[in-house]
């Protein structure tokens, strides 16, 4: 397995013989977007967090989105 981090200890970036994974910070530390590599093909969550830094949205790889109680859809 190989790892990138980011400056500030973050992981950014992971590989292993299945494929590989990228992650996206925003300024606050959370997590907007992943992406798994698996046989070629990219796999990408992205979320989305309101001004509290309350989770309001998840957007899944099959096109799905997902509200969070305070936030439904």
């Amino acid at each position: 397995m190989r790892a990138g981090y980011a400056n500030i200890g973050r992981l950014t970036s992971s590989s292993d013989a299945h494929g590989g994974m990228t992650v996206n910070y925003d300024a606050r530390g959370r997590v907007v977007r992943a992406t798994r590599t698996t046989d070629g093909r990219g796999y990408t969550f992205e979320k989305g967090y309101d001004a509290a830094g309350r989770l309001l949205w998840t957007h899944y790889p099959d096109g799905d989105s997902i509200g969070t109680a305070s936030n439904p859809l």
